[in-house]
């Protein structure tokens, strides 16, 4: 399990970051598993000499737990793009100066969440630049009957080397894409997209 954000507009004066964590019942439900956090969970934060940072815009109500996005269906759900689409979870232009090495990590995570009904199948989410897809892609299979059950999922690239960002504009998009049997499989607005070099 996982979070990020990027912090931005804070002034000189010292700042508290925190990690935090809650969990959330199923409603109607009684739900006994009892929850923790390691005790080796950690939070790293980066702050100072950047050039090229930045965040795809977040949702609207980032604090709710269910803003959701279907990304798949094979019932042709209302307004879900069919089973096995790539769907755009965020985008952004990323703009490298002239100068700058073009050494960029650009990072996407969210949340996957099933149907209790779904027979399931598998989840992943990647990136794109510029039309091509580079870096790893998170991978995540459910399963009847706890499909569910809240999923992370995570993808990431360093565009480094060889592959590093030529001076201009670069678009980056984060996808969500399903396969399998599901009814309306979605994925949370919250913690779409960063990059920072």
């Amino acid at each position: 399990f996982f979070t990020h954000a990027l912090v931005s507009g804070l002034s000189n004066a010292p700042h508290t970051i925190s990690l935090l964590t809650s969990a959330i019942p199923y409603v109607g439900q009684n739900n006994t598993v009892q929850y923790r956090m390691g005790s080796d969970s950690r939070v790293i934060t980066l702050q100072g000499g950047m050039t090229v940072v930045g965040s795809a815009p977040q949702a609207s109500d980032p604090h709710n737990e269910a803003n959701y996005l279907c990304i798949a269906s094979n019932i042709n759900w209302s307004g879900c793009p069919a089973m096995g689409t790539n769907t755009v979870l965020a985008e952004a232009d990323i703009v490298i100066p002239q100068g700058h090495n073009g050494v960029v990590l650009i990072t996407g995570k969210t949340r996957i969440q099933g149907d209790p009904a779904d027979q399931g199948g598998q989840s992943s989410l990647f990136l794109s630049i510029d039309g091509v897809t580079h870096g790893a892609v998170g991978v995540q299979d459910l399963a009847y009957p706890d499909a569910v059950s809240t999923r992370t999922l995570g993808a990431s690239y360093l565009a480094t080397g060889a592959n590093a960002l030529s001076p201009g504009t670069h678009h980056v998009v984060l996808y969500g894409r399903a396969t399998g049997s599901f009814m309306h499989l979605a994925t949370t607005k919250d913690l779409p997209l960063i990059w920072f070099d």
